[in-house]
């Protein structure tokens, strides 16, 4: 792990830490401290209140070669994606509800993705580019909670786009977006 950490939540609250001596990250406000446990949880602590959050990094899953990872330009910076799932994700996927709204992922990593105006309404149809997000050590950045995994689907329209992605291990059901999903 290098000197800095960057942590975002719900896809919009980026915050950043720095390592210091003690091998601590402190955010760059001094508002948030974080610790990274056997590379698998993270605690994020607020200071001032000393309330505490912990964090699944990953599943225990095995990193990647570094030949599977594809790297992705981000707004926070340089990211990763991979194609390699411990689970099938290509195919068609439905919709949950009346619109006809089309989601294809190709073994390739291309594919289409419609968006939903409502849930009778199809939006735009995009040709894209897909891949679960995981960090520059081969590790996905996902969770297991009750037999279902969720990684962070990315897709790249007119620019690269988080979605959700769970499997759930009983039903082998794959959803993306809580609105598409896919039986084996």
């Amino acid at each position: 792990m290098g000197g800095a950490l960057n942590t975002t939540w719900a896809g919009k609250y980026p915050t950043n830490y720095k390592k210091n001596e003690s091998g601590s990250f402190i955010s760059e406000n001094g508002e948030k401290s974080a610790a990274i446990e056997n590379e698998k949880s993270l605690t994020i602590t607020d200071i001032a209140s000393g309330r505490s959050s912990t964090l699944t990094l990953q599943l225990a899953l095995p990193k990647l070669d570094e030949k599977k990872l594809i790297p992705i330009d981000l707004p926070t910076g340089k990211g990763f994606i991979t194609l390699d799932l411990p689970f099938e994700v290509t195919g068609s996927y439905k919709f949950d509800g009346s619109a006809n709204v089309i989601t294809q992922l190709n073994a390739d990593g291309t594919g289409k993705f419609q968006y939903a105006e409502s849930s009778d309404q199809a939006g735009a149809l995009y040709d894209i580019r897909w891949g679960a997000l995981c960090n520059d050590a081969g590790q996905y950045l996902a969770n297991s909670l009750g037999g279902v995994h969720a990684f962070t689907l990315m897709i790249y329209t007119t620019k690269w786009e988080a979605v959700s992605l769970q499997y759930s291990v009983t039903s082998q059901r794959v959803v993306i977006n809580r609105d598409r999903f896919k039986d084996k």
